[in-house]
Protein backbone atom coordinates (compact mmCIF):
# COMPACT_ATOMS: atom_id res chain seq x y z
CA UNK A 1 0.00 0.00 0.00
CA UNK A 2 2.79 2.55 0.72
CA UNK A 3 4.13 1.89 -2.79
CA UNK A 4 0.77 2.83 -4.32
CA UNK A 5 0.54 5.97 -2.21
CA UNK A 6 4.11 6.95 -3.21
CA UNK A 7 3.25 6.42 -6.89
CA UNK A 8 0.05 8.41 -6.44
CA UNK A 9 1.96 11.33 -4.89
CA UNK A 10 4.62 11.14 -7.61
CA UNK A 11 1.97 11.32 -10.32
CA UNK A 12 0.24 14.21 -8.60
CA UNK A 13 3.54 16.12 -8.41
CA UNK A 14 4.28 15.46 -12.10
CA UNK A 15 0.83 16.48 -13.29
CA UNK A 16 0.98 19.60 -11.12
CA UNK A 17 3.95 20.92 -13.15
CA UNK A 18 1.78 21.51 -16.21
CA UNK A 19 -0.16 24.74 -16.53
CA UNK A 20 -2.77 23.70 -19.10
CA UNK A 21 -4.66 20.63 -20.17
CA UNK A 22 -3.08 20.95 -23.66
CA UNK A 23 0.36 20.37 -22.13
CA UNK A 24 -0.93 17.29 -20.32
CA UNK A 25 -2.61 15.93 -23.46
CA UNK A 26 0.56 16.45 -25.51
CA UNK A 27 2.55 14.24 -23.18
CA UNK A 28 1.21 10.66 -23.35
CA UNK A 29 3.04 9.51 -20.21
CA UNK A 30 1.64 12.35 -18.14
CA UNK A 31 -1.83 11.93 -19.67
CA UNK A 32 -1.82 8.24 -18.73
CA UNK A 33 -0.44 9.14 -15.30
CA UNK A 34 -3.24 11.67 -14.88
CA UNK A 35 -5.76 8.96 -15.77
CA UNK A 36 -4.04 6.67 -13.28
CA UNK A 37 -4.26 9.39 -10.63
CA UNK A 38 -8.00 9.69 -11.22
CA UNK A 39 -8.39 5.90 -11.07
CA UNK A 40 -6.32 5.65 -7.87
CA UNK A 41 -8.31 8.46 -6.30
CA UNK A 42 -11.54 6.69 -7.23
CA UNK A 43 -10.23 3.37 -5.91
CA UNK A 44 -9.12 4.93 -2.62
CA UNK A 45 -12.55 6.55 -2.24
CA UNK A 46 -14.26 3.20 -2.86
CA UNK A 47 -12.04 1.50 -0.25
CA UNK A 48 -12.79 4.23 2.32
CA UNK A 49 -16.52 3.94 1.62
CA UNK A 50 -16.38 0.14 1.90
CA UNK A 51 -14.56 0.27 5.24
CA UNK A 52 -16.91 2.88 6.70
CA UNK A 53 -20.10 1.18 5.45
CA UNK A 54 -21.95 -0.52 8.30
CA UNK A 55 -25.10 -1.60 6.46
CA UNK A 56 -23.82 -5.19 6.13
CA UNK A 57 -23.25 -5.39 9.88
CA UNK A 58 -26.76 -4.11 10.49
CA UNK A 59 -28.20 -6.73 8.13
CA UNK A 60 -26.31 -9.46 9.98
CA UNK A 61 -27.62 -8.19 13.31
CA UNK A 62 -31.19 -8.25 12.01
CA UNK A 63 -30.61 -11.76 10.70
CA UNK A 64 -29.37 -12.93 14.09
CA UNK A 65 -32.38 -11.38 15.82
CA UNK A 66 -34.74 -13.09 13.35
CA UNK A 67 -32.98 -16.43 13.92
CA UNK A 68 -33.29 -16.06 17.69
CA UNK A 69 -37.00 -15.25 17.39
CA UNK A 70 -37.45 -18.30 15.15
CA UNK A 71 -35.73 -20.54 17.73
CA UNK A 72 -37.99 -19.20 20.49
CA UNK A 73 -41.10 -19.73 18.35
CA UNK A 74 -40.06 -23.30 17.48
CA UNK A 75 -39.42 -24.04 21.16
CA UNK A 76 -42.80 -22.61 22.19
CA UNK A 77 -44.70 -24.49 19.47
CA UNK A 78 -42.94 -27.73 20.39
CA UNK A 79 -43.81 -27.30 24.07
CA UNK A 80 -47.44 -26.40 23.33
CA UNK A 81 -47.67 -29.23 20.79
CA UNK A 82 -46.50 -31.79 23.35
CA UNK A 83 -48.94 -30.45 25.93
CA UNK A 84 -51.82 -30.54 23.43
CA UNK A 85 -50.91 -34.06 22.38
CA UNK A 86 -51.08 -35.20 26.02
CA UNK A 87 -54.40 -33.40 26.56
CA UNK A 88 -56.00 -34.88 23.42
CA UNK A 89 -54.66 -38.32 24.39
CA UNK A 90 -56.35 -38.14 27.80
CA UNK A 91 -59.60 -36.83 26.28
CA UNK A 92 -59.60 -39.65 23.71
CA UNK A 93 -59.01 -42.20 26.49
CA UNK A 94 -61.90 -40.78 28.54
CA UNK A 95 -64.29 -40.82 25.56
CA UNK A 96 -63.67 -44.54 24.86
Amino acid sequence: MPCIVAKFNSIRATVGKFTSTDQVASCPRVASDAALEVQLGHTMTMIKNFLSNESGATAIEYGLIAALIAVVIIGAVTAVGTSLNTTFGSVAGAVK
